[in-house]
């Protein structure tokens, strides 16, 4: 995982430790990998005439190789674990350990990884591997120094003491502020947001110790915020589309309207007795809306 991230020599820690951090390097280089097989895909497209027969074999080559390398990035961790158990320990070979792996990796990549496993663990036996260096070493007593020090805490409580000496207005001031932010960067923040698997794991951690009634309430307060700011929702989703369509090519907007029209095409029905639900669901908040307001005036 450490040769996969570009760490030449190991890191000092825990392997746990080392796995994080590792994979955490991976995921990070996911987006800017994605749009270069976005490019090469586009430079490969039988509709490019600029692009010679030479290069587009090698431009399929390409292709192959980094779609595989964002699948096992993606599932790391994982897909080495089962290629160590189905690989060496059950005795399979290559092509029964992808499917035993549900074709996550081709049988080739089985191959390659089986034998970097093989002369890494020759390395350690034989001593050849690279020992950490120097700075490494002053950087694991470093991050050991803050682990007991417990300063990260102490940063963390003192944040949250400020936070709650905050007035409602510098509150709103700050909330504004890390709103605008975001969707000011959204492009950047959100591959980010993605590739950071460990907030990932830890919110569904918090989401699946929640009981029905938390998450009935979390859900009233998402809909009650969606209905407050309905209209400054829709516009900064319409400004996004319009951003998104303003880079698209006059081909791109035809294929996507062809594929609307598929679409529409093939779940007529299921939209149409979609629509008239939601028409129902209306008329009756609106008419029990109505009653509520009927009996507030009764009763006062």
């Amino acid at each position: 995982m450490e040769r996969r991230a570009g760490i030449a020599c190991p890191r000092v820690g825990t392997p746990q430790r080392r796995i994080v951090y590792a994979q955490t390097k991976i995921l990070a280089a996911i987006p800017s990998n994605v749009a270069l097989l976005d490019r090469l895909c586009k430079e490969a497209d039988v509709r490019n005439t600029d692009t010679t027969p030479e290069r587009h074999r090698v431009l399929e080559a390409q292709i192959k190789a980094l779609d595989g390398k964002l699948v096992i990035d993606k599932h790391g961790p994982s897909l080495i674990v089962g290629i160590v158990h189905y690989f060496f320990r059950c005795g399979f070979d290559s092509v029964e350990t992808s499917t035993a792996l549900n074709l996550r990796v081709s049988p080739v990549a089985v191959r390659q990884i089986a034998s970097r496993l093989t002369q890494l663990w020759e390395r350690m036996q034989d001593g050849t591997d690279k020992p950490p260096k120097p700075g490494e070493l002053r950087r694991a007593k470093t991050r050991e120094w803050w682990e007991r020090s417990g300063y990260k805490h102490k940063q963390a409580a003192k944040e949250k003491a400020e936070r709650a000496k905050e007035t409602p207005e510098q509150r709103a001031a700050r909330l504004k502020y890390a709103n605008d932010y975001y969707y000011a960067h959204r492009d950047r923040i959100r591959p980010q947001q993605k590739a950071n698997w460990k907030k990932r794991d830890k919110a569904m951690e918090r989401y699946r110790s929640l009981t029905p009634e938390q998450i009935e309430e979390r859900r009233r307060k998402a809909r009650s915020y969606v209905a407050q700011r309905r209209e400054e929702l829709n516009r900064a989703k319409r400004k996004r589309h319009a951003a998104r369509v303003a880079k698209m090519s006059g081909e791109e907007k035809a294929i996507k309207r062809a594929a609307n029209r598929a679409y529409a095409d093939a779940h007529r029905e299921r939209l149409r007795a979609y629509r008239v639900e939601w028409r129902a669901k209306k008329k009756a908040l609106a008419a029990g809306k109505i009653a509520s307001n009927d009996g507030g005036q009764t009763t006062t």
